[in-house]
């Protein structure tokens, strides 16, 4: 493992996404030296992955980083217009497009609902908090572990967009051991943390055995929280797609147990209704 020394950054106590909805905090402190690990995620790693996750030690404690490449509104514009108007500006749009202000919107909403009381137990992987990397640790990780934060795509729309700040975005959580593999006696128990996930608003989009551990999803990258520009205005413009989005976890979780071979009596809201054929999404992996 290695070693950066962390230059002292500018003091951060917004809470993001600046928009409308759920936000997460900045983890403390944001100038604490990070003591790089091993990759986590090199068994799922693929080229379009949304970045990458290491095990990094903090003062003296032991987290999941995940790093996110820079994401471009414009890739997905052909989605987003739809809904949002070719007028909308990528500044706004890239709030509900982009995976790390995805991640801060879902754990914003599981914090807000957990000091609220409204959830008592943990429903996911528990997240400390976003960060942003120095130059130091970006140039670091790119040489040392040759990965490729896509700092290529950064043109004078998304540098407008991101607000100047071209820091790599990271987000700070517990770093878990799978003890629970998903099976027969603890299949209902995730199927409880997704259905408690939906009743916030949260959607994951992204269910797959490779998500969970402990029965608790570890990735909210693809997820979308209300209230969600798209969503909302899907509400108004075409409500079956709306409530398929609703609905996306129950589908995928069903495929996922059907393809895991796992016998359950779980009965998902897509056992009452009859939903189009899906089609790969876009915002998934």
């Amino acid at each position: 493992m290695a070693k950066r020394r962390r230059k002292t950054a500018s003091s951060l106590t917004a809470l993001l996404p600046p928009c409308r909805g759920p936000k997460l905090q900045p983890f403390q402190p944001q100038d604490a030296s990070i003591k790089w690990g091993p990759r986590l995620d090199k068994s799922h790693a693929h080229s379009d992955s949304q970045g990458y996750v290491f095990q990094a030690e903090i003062a003296s404690r032991q987290y999941a980083i995940k790093v996110f490449k820079f994401y471009h509104p414009d890739i997905e514009k052909f989605y987003w217009e739809t809904y949002l108007g070719k007028s909308y500006p990528i500044e706004r749009a890239i709030f509900y497009t982009d995976p790390f202000y995805a991640e801060c919107r879902a754990y914003g909403r599981i914090k807000q609902a957990c000091d609220e009381r409204r959830v008592t137990a943990r429903i996911a992987t528990r997240c400390h908090g976003y960060l942003f990397l120095t130059t130091e640790d970006m140039n670091f990780l790119e040489r040392q572990e040759g990965i490729d934060l896509c700092t290529s795509i950064i043109d004078e729309n998304l540098r407008r967009a991101l607000g100047g700040d071209l820091r790599a975005r990271a987000i700070v959580k517990d770093l878990e051991i799978d003890t629970t593999r998903l099976q027969k006696k603890s299949i209902d128990q995730a199927w409880r943390n997704v259905s408690l996930l939906n009743s916030l608003g949260i959607y994951n989009q992204d269910i797959r055995t490779e998500n969970f551990m402990n029965c608790r999803i570890v990735d909210f990258g693809s997820s979308w929280t209300e209230p969600h520009a798209i969503l909302d205005k899907a509400d108004k413009v075409d409500a079956d797609e709306a409530r398929e989005q609703r609905l996306s976890d129950c589908a995928q979780f069903d495929e996922m147990v059907e393809q895991e071979g796992i016998k359950t009596t779980k009965k998902t809201p897509t056992s009452r209704h009859n939903l189009r054929p899906r089609k790969k999404s876009w915002w998934l992996d």
